[in-house]
C-alpha cells in the first residue's frame, strides 16, 4: 500500500489546464490531489482530505471568483500556498499574507516537471520564489532527494546539515537528546543511500535544494535558471 506524503489542492478557472496540472501531480507515488474551479465556503467540507498544498493557478481576471477566493482564504490558511502568476502581488497574495500562510510564487510558464518539485518542496516547508519561466535541476542529486519519502522532521534534519550544524548543535535546535539525533542522522543517510554526513552534504549542494546566500537565515529557496523545454499551454 502506498503512504501518503502529502496532499494537493488544485484552484484553477481552466478547466483543461486544471486537469492537465491534477493529472501531472498525480503521477507522484503518495500524493492525493483534488481539483476545484475556486474555493467556496464548504469546499474544506466536500474534499476527501485536508490539503496540505494549494495550488492557486491565477489565468483569467475573473473578478467574482476572485473576491470568492479572497474571502475563503483564510479556511486554508494552514495549508502552503503556490501561486502561479505573472506577478506577486494582487487582492488574494495580501490576504494569504494577512493571513500569514506560506506562500510560494512561479510564473504561468513553469514546466510541469518543474511545478512538481515545486509543490514537493512546499508542502514539507519551503517557501519557493520561482523569479521567471526558469527550471528547476533535475539532477540526479534532486531526483533521489525528492524521491526519498522524506518527512517534515527529515526535511528540517536536512536542512541542519546542509548548514553544517553539528549533532549537538541539531539536538539543541530540535528539543532532543544528541543520540536521539545520531538515530535520527543514520536514519536519514539510509534514505539518502549516502554512508556519511559528507556525502549528503554533497549530495544537497549538488541539489540546489537550499541557496547558500540564504541558509542561516530563512527556508525560501529562490530559483533563477533558463527555460530549456516547452511550457504548459495554457487553455483557451
Amino acid at each position: 500500500m502506498t503512504q501518503v506524503t502529502y496532499s494537493v489542492l488544485v484552484l484553477c478557472r481552466e478547466a483543461l489546464l486544471r486537469e492537465a496540472i491534477t493529472d501531472a501531480l498525480s503521477s507522484t507515488d503518495g500524493v492525493t490531489v483534488g481539483g476545484s474551479m475556486y474555493l467556496s465556503a464548504n469546499l474544506a467540507d466536500e474534499l476527501a482530505f485536508e490539503p496540505d498544498v494549494v495550488l492557486y493557478v491565477d489565468t483569467t481576471g475573473d473578478q467574482r471568483n476572485l473576491e470568492r477566493d479572497v474571502v475563503n482564504a483564510h479556511l486554508l490558511k494552514g495549508a502552503r500556498w503556490v501561486v502561479l502568476s505573472d506577478q506577486r502581488s494582487g487582492a488574494l497574495v495580501s490576504r494569504l499574507r494577512e493571513l500569514r500562510a506560506g506562500i510560494s510564487f512561479a510564473p504561468l510558464s513553469i514546466r510541469r516537471q518543474a511545478l512538481a518539485h515545486l509543490v514537493s518542496l512546499a508542502a514539507f516547508g519551503h517557501e519557493v520564489r520561482l523569479d521567471d519561466c526558469r527550471e528547476v535541476s533535475s539532477s540526479d542529486e534532486r531526483v533521489r532527494i525528492m524521491g526519498a519519502g522524506l518527512g517534515p522532521s527529515q526535511w528540517r534534519l536536512l536542512h541542519h546539515l546542509a548548514l553544517g550544524l553539528s549533532n549537538k548543535e541539531i539536538a539543541r535546535k530540535e528539543s532532543a537528546t544528541v543520540n536521539a539525533i545520531k538515530v535520527r542522522v543514520r536514519t536519514l543517510l539510509g534514505r539518502l543511500d549516502v554512508t556519511n554526513r559528507t556525502q549528503a552534504a554533497v549530495m544537497i549542494a549538488k541539489a540546489g535544494l537550499f541557496e547558500q546566500d540564504n541558509l542561516r537565515r530563512t527556508n525560501v529557496v529562490e530559483l533563477r535558471r533558463p527555460p530549456l523545454e516547452p511550457r504548459v499551454a495554457t487553455a483557451q
